[in-house]
């Protein structure tokens, strides 16, 4: 993302992750359902900018994407659209969905399946 440092941003240091671990994360700020976010914000074009389906690029980054099929918040076919661009392009990617998982997955009936994705995940990359 261009023009986003403020001044006192030191850009000598590569703000740039190794790995993003996002649960039920992938919210498409263009669609139809949050025209809210639109109606009122004096730059429209901004959503889109900060957008995650319009900032797929190539990375080296990797992504853990874990999202609840039944999640009414951010919906499951975002993640599906967001992980099938990164996968387009190579990226390092993985979707794992969770069964009859709405929104808040980090917690309560999923907690445990969606801890373990994670610690799999995090061990794989020997980030540990």
């Amino acid at each position: 993302m261009d023009n986003w440092n403020e001044q006192t941003d030191d850009i000598s240091i590569n703000p740039k992750p190794n790995a993003v671990i996002a649960n039920a994360a992938v919210y498409d700020l263009t669609t139809n359902s949050t025209r809210w976010i639109r109606e009122y914000a004096e730059n429209k074009d901004l959503v889109k900018e900060i957008s995650p389906n319009s900032l797929v690029q190539k990375t080296s980054t990797k992504f853990l994407l874990i999202h609840g099929e039944k999640d009414r918040n951010c919906p499951y076919d975002n993640a599906k659209y967001f992980f099938k661009k990164m996968q387009d392009l190579g990226n390092s990617v993985e979707l794992h969905s969770i069964k009859n998982g709405e929104h808040f997955i980090w917690y309560g009936k999923h907690s445990q399946e969606v801890g373990q994705i994670t610690r799999d995940y995090i061990k794989k990359l020997e980030f540990e």
